[in-house]
């Protein structure tokens, strides 16, 4: 993976790889055995990460969480246990909707589910195109 990228495996089947920029969630959806792959910038407030807050994150951590499911999330609900399974796993799915998502977060979030220096999860970092 290059540095100035940000990649995500996607579920298969169908399979394939979606490749974000660096600072982009890598959100690679598949509803119905259709690949939805999509590369989202946070929001500007999440840019500076340097001076991020305990707060800051868990906002940013809602805001993903409501990317990757697609369902609204208060940016300051608190994050539970099935929460921070899917953000350490990089995996997300619905079974009601159709739905399964890999994602992959951009760097330094993703730095927060790091276990001995190995991405629990099916997801990868940072461009934007689907490879198959």
């Amino acid at each position: 993976m290059n540095g100035n990228q940000n990649e995500c495996e996607c579920p298969n089947p169908p399979g394939g790889r979606l490749v974000c920029e660096a600072g982009q969630l890598a959100i690679c959806r598949v509803k119905d055995g259709e690949i939805q792959p999509k590369c989202v910038n946070p929001p500007s407030q999440f840019r500076r990460t340097d001076r991020l807050t305990v707060s800051d994150k868990t906002a940013f951590y809602n805001w993903a969480l409501s990317q990757i499911t697609g369902q609204p999330r208060p940016s300051t609900e608190s994050l539970g246990y099935q929460d921070l399974k899917i953000l350490e796993t990089g995996f997300y799915h619905d079974e009601t909707r159709g739905i399964e998502v890999t994602f992959r977060l951009p760097r330094p979030f993703e730095d927060d589910f790091v276990v001995a220096g190995e991405r629990q999860g099916g997801g990868a970092a940072p461009a934007a195109e689907a490879v198959s």
